[in-house]
């Protein structure tokens, strides 16, 4: 049985009280210790918010802590996979910025922003075939989320990568 499709419309001012909603409560759990979080369901994003704090401010060995612990707190999840590969990379660890994104590919195969930036990666090491061959897994997914007028376009601009 198909459900007929209905369209959440909000106005400009809903759209903005639910976004300084969101704020205020990011700022509430950013302010919280840790043992006020644990088991919270944005545990994850309190520890990705410290460790963007940490890189911030350069404190390597809390960046390291706020990685871990933000990873353990989701680790079937792909997208702090994604912030883990940018945090690793700024903390000068190519290797492990690349291995995390290989697990959020292998966690989610159709999360096509790992794709993209594991393949951007790898043509900065010289592995273009292997980029290549991502790139092609990943557009099946990519292109699910791009109308038909766009989409010789979005496919150009998606495969650039290969020419950086």
């Amino acid at each position: 049985m198909r459900f007929p499709f209905r369209a959440y419309t909000e106005t400009e001012e809903e759209f903005q009280a639910r976004i300084e909603q969101l704020h205020r409560d990011m700022s509430d759990l950013c302010r919280k210790q840790p043992h006020e979080v644990a088991g919270d369901p944005f545990e994850s994003v309190y520890y990705s918010q410290k460790l963007c704090q940490a890189l911030d401010s350069g404190d390597e060995a809390q960046a390291r802590h706020s990685l871990h612990e933000m990873l353990r707190t989701a680790p079937t999840e792909p997208g702090p996979r994604l912030i883990a590969s940018t945090a690793f990379a700024q903390l000068g660890d190519a290797s492990e910025s690349i291995a995390q994104l290989g697990i959020a590919v292998g966690l989610d195969p159709e999360f096509y922003p790992a794709h993209l930036r594991l393949a951007r990666l790898l043509v900065i090491r010289g592995e273009r075939e292997a980029a290549k061959a991502l790139l092609d897994r990943g557009w099946v997914y990519y292109r699910k989320h791009v109308s038909k007028g766009d989409l010789d376009a979005k496919r150009t601009h998606y495969f650039s990568i290969l020419d950086e």
